[in-house]
């Protein structure tokens, strides 16, 4: 799948962490090859956007209509995977000045840009305010107008949507009582495991994107999605149904789901502590929303040669003081030149962040997909059944709307 290219993601990641070079130069062509096999072969030049299944979504029929076969998902484009790929040409770029190939670094910012103004023109929904889940059809592409959770949060925690969009897709993506569902509104006849559920690491992702976003109501909520179900199952189970939470009933769960757990712990890195990786510092930027304010304490923190303890104190997400060893600390920062033991105090303002909003939402279901029949001749004409609970029928002409009926 060409969402395989998060590794790429990942790989920066560790060498932000770590800063070892020789990781850098071994994940480099690699991943430079990697990408250079999608551009010749998943790059659609028409949108300027990345074919191929959803990213992470990948049992077909959990999010897919029944009508699409593998080709047919293939040469759809969705919004999940080309963030994914607008982030891996971004940290190939970053890559290549790091090891001066500048050449290099720019033909990828580009491709990167590409993506991105794809993402905006093409999957952007206005009168919704957030992106839509795919380009698909097989002639002619049209717009799944559906929320996708996990492409939604990472185009607001990618820098894909500006300021002003990604606030909206905080404030307007749907979510439910128990948390932002993979898809939204749900497929019927699908039992749930994507479709109509909940995944703790999407949540996490979610809470990212909320804590970026300055939306104190939306992390909240999130937080409370991953640590509620913590809680009461007493481990990080892998999914919950959407529509009560419960494990119970999806088509697959483990009792120690990683990605879960890691997402959990990011709520603590990056969110309650705000640590933030660069190539040659750690940046903090805390958010506590009030709901869990308090004294936090860290301690025996590595970065690089460097051991940290560090103590966070009240709540919201403006940093009223912060030391490093009792003197005040510069950008908010640590060095990566730093080296021994070091104590790190933060206090935050304890002032709540201006209010947004989220878009809570009953757990509904889209109609059935209509079984069309086609006539052809003197009079040509398309037929099909009443679908249950529609009120209204879309016909869609080369991939654009042709009428409205009842």
């Amino acid at each position: 799948s060409t969402d395989r290219l998060i590794w790429a993601v990942a790989a920066w990641e560790i060498y932000k962490v770590t800063g070892d070079e020789a990781w850098l130069r071994k994940v480099y062509p690699i991943i430079k090859q990697s990408i250079a096999d999608d551009m010749a072969n998943a790059y659609d030049p028409a949108t300027g956007l990345v074919r191929g299944e959803s990213s992470f979504l990948d049992w077909r029929e959990q999010t897919y209509p029944r009508w699409m076969q593998p080709v047919d998902i293939y040469q759809s484009e969705n919004l999940g995977t080309n963030a994914v790929h607008f982030q891996a040409n971004t940290v190939l770029a970053l890559m290549a000045r790091q090891l001066g190939e500048p050449a290099v670094a720019a033909r990828h910012e580009q491709a990167a840009a590409t993506i991105k103004a794809g993402l905006n023109q093409h999957l952007w929904q206005e009168s919704a305010g957030y992106y839509g889940q795919f380009l698909y059809g097989r002639n002619f592409l049209s717009l799944s107008p559906r929320a996708e959770a996990l492409g939604e949060a990472l185009s607001v925690w990618f820098g894909i949507a500006d300021e002003a969009r990604a606030k909206t897709v905080v404030a307007r993506t749907p979510t439910t009582d128990f948390g932002i569902p993979c898809i939204y509104p749900q497929i019927p006849g699908i039992p749930p495991y994507h479709n109509n559920a909940v995944w703790p690491f999407v949540q996490s992702y979610w809470a990212l994107a909320a804590a970026k976003v300055g939306n104190e109501a939306a992390l909240t909520e999130s937080m409370a999605a991953i640590y509620r179900p913590t809680a009461l199952f007493l481990t990080n189970k892998e999914n919950f149904v959407a529509q009560n939470g419960d494990y119970a009933g999806t088509q697959i769960n483990s009792s120690n789901m990683l990605w879960s757990l890691s997402g959990s712990l990011s709520l603590v890195y990056k969110v309650l502590f705000g640590m933030h990786y660069e190539a040659d510092r750690l940046v903090f930027q805390p958010f506590v929303p009030q709901a869990f304010q308090g004294n936090r304490k860290l301690t025996n923190f590595k970065y690089r040669q460097a051991v940290l303890d560090i103590e966070v104190q009240g709540f919201g997400n403006v940093i009223q003081t912060i030391t490093l060893d009792e003197k005040p600390l510069a950008g908010a920062a640590v060095p990566a030149t730093l080296t021994g033991h070091h104590a790190l105090r933060i206090v935050l303002s304890s002032q709540a962040p201006a209010a947004a909003a989220t878009n809570k939402v009953a757990n509904l279901f889209s109609p059935e997909t209509p079984i069309v029949t086609v006539y052809l001749g003197y009079s040509n004409f398309l037929q099909w059944e009443p679908v249950k609970g529609a009120h209204m029928y879309r016909v869609l002409k080369n991939g654009r709307l042709l009428t409205t009926t009842t």
